[in-house]
């Protein structure tokens, strides 16, 4: 009767000093990316840069293609600007977010996005941007950000 008594005695500590499982972190990583969607839509450079990390890499259609560096999230913002007011880039607008992958101190989000020019015909592009975040210091930001485009192209009306 003992032994049991001990038996149970062990199993209720053990399961008391077990800690809760720590809840998903993908909610919060996906705030951060859509955070930093909507800075990308706000135009603000200064509060974009606080979401991408200091060695970041972006990737796009648009020349220069790639921007890398503590400044990158800034100077690829600069490019889409200059590229939206000369090819009439009309409306940028994001349908959703979505957690590819979640591993230790790394995640990917990828967020579709439609793109329409207002310079005639007026064309709908549909891509996607996937963003690749690490953990650093204990904060989430933004490593890779990568433009993927899809060829399917509309005329709306």
């Amino acid at each position: 009767m003992r032994i049991r008594a001990l038996i149970c005695f062990v199993a209720v500590t053990l399961v008391a000093a077990t800690p809760p499982p720590s809840p998903p972190q993908g909610s919060e990583i996906g705030s951060i990316v859509s955070a930093a969607i909507a800075r990308m839509n706000q135009n603000d450079a200064v509060g974009l840069r606080s979401f991408f990390a200091d060695d970041a890499t972006i990737i796009d259609e648009i020349p220069p293609f790639r921007w890398s560096g503590l400044n990158a999230s800034a100077a690829w913002l600069s490019s889409i600007n200059a590229f939206s007011a000369e090819d009439g880039l009309h409306t940028f607008s994001r349908a959703g977010i979505e957690l590819v992958g979640l591993a230790n101190d790394s995640a990917r989000y990828d967020a579709p996005f439609d793109l329409s020019w207002s310079k005639t015909p007026r064309t709908l592009v549909r891509g996607e941007w996937s963003f690749l975040l690490t953990r650093v210091g204990g904060a989430w930001k933004i490593e890779y950000a990568i433009w993927n485009l899809n060829v399917t192209r509309e005329n709306p009306p």
